[in-house]
């Protein structure tokens, strides 16, 4: 595979992804089985960061839960993970 070491680069850091094909073809070369080498990469994209903090709140009522709740979907999934017991 001829590749020039920016698009390596670039691909190390997910600037670019790779195609299958591309991917296939690189599996090839290091004379891995493609398969294993697309479930390692599916495996590094779900990786979740480490939080930056972990936050416990202790809720009284189901009015102030309703609120928390509220703010937790502004933010979306991609900012908070929540993890509730009742």
């Amino acid at each position: 595979m001829k590749v020039s070491s920016s698009t390596i680069s670039r691909r190390e850091t997910g600037a670019v992804s790779m195609s299958i094909v591309q991917i296939c073809s690189y599996a090839k070369v290091l004379e891995m089985d493609e398969g294993d080498l697309l479930a390692s990469i599916a495996r590094r994209r779900r990786e979740i960061p480490p939080p930056f903090i972990r936050l416990g709140i202790d809720v009284f009522d189901e009015e102030t839960y309703g609120k928390i709740m509220d703010l937790a979907k502004e933010l979306g999934p991609q900012h908070i993970i929540l993890q509730t017991k009742l």
